[in-house]
């Protein structure tokens, strides 16, 4: 093994920190999506969901007021809380206008983006920056696909998605259908590689592109991260961001990953599949059905 080959597997390694190994359903046992986050604040964790996949996993306006309604919620904790944190960064302010803070925020509504121009955002953000000293300013890593757009306003890597959802239901399939994937036996990527020469939802000269793609997974990763232009820091990053756009399917490719004498480099598999799919699919300037040109995500 080549050191980039290994840097490759160590990549992949850390990065698989976001998924969980997802059993069958035979024996399936419930478990913290997130576990290998738990070294991370649950804001933390949900800001950055937020950057890199638009994931809120927070709950809305509206479901948090039903539930004080309800007395779900003590809203005397709340004030507690708040109070606290507000004394934390807010020091200069005195008890008077801080009460008179907590008051209103517990009725304040959410304000609608049209109402927030672009320098009321910068101003929101040097706030930030000078007040919240645990605020993060890392360069934010996302899938390049998560901010390219259809002609119908569709995000790139949900056609990403139809790919590889096409593929790994073929692949983990275990042989209940009546025509199972070619070539399985040689692993996911090599067997993805030799169908996707044939694969409709491409065009022409993406196929091509597969055909002529190396008989080795982490030799397919290497030629996609060129072509994607990321520096080493922000390698696993990029691969933590892909595996969470399926964190299920991904999953189940880490348990037999686990599992599986044969399958310890499923998860490579996976990842090189995905990546060079990605590269595929932002190399080619229009849709492969609609022929439209795809648009960059403004903001």
């Amino acid at each position: 093994m080549t050191q980039y080959q290994q840097d490759i597997s160590e990549f992949i390694e850390r990065a698989k920190r976001v998924i969980n190994p997802l059993s069958p359903i035979s024996i399936f046992a419930a478990r913290n999506p997130w576990e290998g986050l738990e070294d991370s604040t649950f804001d933390q964790v949900a800001v950055w969901l937020k950057d890199i996949r638009d994931i809120d996993i927070y709950p809305q306006h509206a479901a948090i007021q039903t539930a004080i309604n309800r007395g779900e919620i003590d809203v005397h904790v709340f004030e507690d809380l708040l109070y606290s944190d507000l004394k934390r960064y807010m020091n200069s302010f005195s008890e008077d206008e801080l009460h008179a803070y907590i008051e209103h925020a517990k009725h304040v509504k959410p304000v609608d983006d049209r109402f927030l121009s672009s320098t009321d955002y910068l101003k929101l953000e040097q706030w930030v920056k000078t007040y919240y000293k645990e605020y993060d300013n890392k360069q934010l890593v996302r899938a390049e696909s998560a901010d390219r757009l259809t002609s119908e306003g569709k995000p790139l890597i949900e056609i990403l998605d139809a790919h590889i959802i096409k593929w790994a239901k073929l692949y983990l399939d275990d042989f209940q259908s009546s025509w199972t994937m070619p070539r399985r036996n040689q692993g996911f990527y090599r067997a993805w590689k030799h169908l996707a020469q044939h694969d409709p939802m491409l065009n022409k000269e993406q196929r091509l592109k597969v055909k002529d793609l190396p008989n080795k997974a982490d030799e397919a990763i290497a030629r996609a991260i060129q072509r994607l232009k990321l520096t080493r820091e922000n390698q696993q990053a990029y691969i933590e961001s892909q595996l969470l756009s399926l964190p299920g399917w991904a999953g189940m490719m880490y348990y037999r990953a686990e599992n599986d004498e044969n399958e310890r480099k499923l998860l490579i598999d996976y990842v090189a599949v995905r990546l060079f799919v990605e590269m595929l699919l932002l190399d080619s300037q229009f849709e492969t059905t609609s022929h439209q040109p795809f648009y960059i995500k403004k903001g």
